[in-house]
């Protein structure tokens, strides 16, 4: 058969498939640049040797809880030594305040500072209270109508024969004693060391015990004989 008019017989040619690869023919764009290398790692050699390998971190022993302990362990301060009674009375104080015994242990301390200064201030006390009674006791016999006002020199006068003849001179211990502690101002006291007094300068015989020489059998049931 005839094609018809105006086409050709011969089938036309399927037209080229593109190219799936990109055209390399533009310039190249500039190769990037590779990265700059990281900083070394801290030279492990210093000191010698490579690093010794890092065990990993053990886990921390639990903290002891905060508080009052099973029994205090407390330390005398220096020089002193610990009351047993004092602590029995203080523990149970410390246990309510739930001290640990590094706290208890503070407190001990202190309190090893300030008993000194107690015991100081307590003695100061004491003698300045001897010295107000001694004072008010010899304010009181010197007003007593019957040892005091006229009869003072008398009374103190009779009151020291007395003692020197009971054995008690001056300087012996027992005059010391009324002394140190006031008791020799005491009215009674001078009462009645002045009664004795007066009493030895009325009796001529009268002598103390130990002046007294041992009896004879026939002096104690017959007396003595004059020769």
């Amino acid at each position: 058969m005839r094609a018809p008019d105006g086409h050709d017989a011969t089938p036309a040619a399927d037209p080229a498939p593109a190219d799936p690869t990109p055209d390399a023919s533009p310039a190249d764009p500039a190769p990037a640049t590779d990265p700059a290398p990281a900083d070394p790692a801290p030279d492990a050699t210093i000191l010698g040797g490579d690093a010794p390998a890092t065990d990993p971190a053990e886990p921390e022993a639990p903290a002891e809880p905060a508080g009052a302990p099973e029994a205090y362990d407390l330390k005398a301060p220096e020089g002193m030594t610990l009351d047993t009674d004092a602590l029995a009375i203080a523990e149970p104080v410390l246990r309510d305040l739930n001290l640990t015994n590094e706290q208890a242990q503070k407190l001990t301390d202190a309190y090893g500072q300030i008993l000194p200064k107690l015991a100081e201030r307590y003695q100061a006390q004491q003698t300045t209270q001897i010295t107000e009674q001694r004072a008010a006791w010899a304010a009181e016999a010197k007003a007593d109508p019957e040892i005091g006002g006229a009869n003072w020199d008398a009374s103190i006068a009779a009151s020291a024969k007395a003692l020197d003849r009971l054995g008690a001179p001056a300087g012996s211990p027992f005059r010391a004693l009324l002394n140190d502690s006031g008791l020799g101002n005491h009215p009674e006291m001078i009462r009645m060391f002045a009664k004795i007094g007066k009493s030895i300068g009325e009796d001529a015989d009268f002598v103390s015990s130990s002046a007294r020489q041992p009896q004879s059998r026939e002096e104690k049931y017959y007396g003595s004989r004059s020769a």
